[in-house]
């Protein structure tokens, strides 16, 4: 049975995730919550974005790779 590891890397940091998922899908599902959180955390220490790729690796090769990306931006008040 093939298994898959998330790999997160960002500007601050890199991790490894120590458990196998059974598919991509649910390796990428793992990964996206992981960085959602990550991301979330730098937004609201006061940076303006946030920027996580998520990376899937089989058996030490990367299968699959995606980047999560937060911004916040000031809107216009008025005309």
């Amino acid at each position: 049975m093939p298994q898959f590891r998330v790999h997160m890397i960002n500007s601050d940091f890199e991790s490894r995730d120590d458990i196998d998922y059974s598919s991509l899908e649910a390796a990428f599902k793992a990964g996206i919550a992981a960085a959602s959180r990550v991301a979330t955390e730098a937004i609201s220490e006061g940076h303006e974005s946030s920027s996580v790729e998520i990376r899937i690796e089989q058996d030490g090769e990367v299968v699959g790779r995606r980047v999560l990306t937060f911004s916040v931006s000031d809107l216009m008040i008025g005309h």
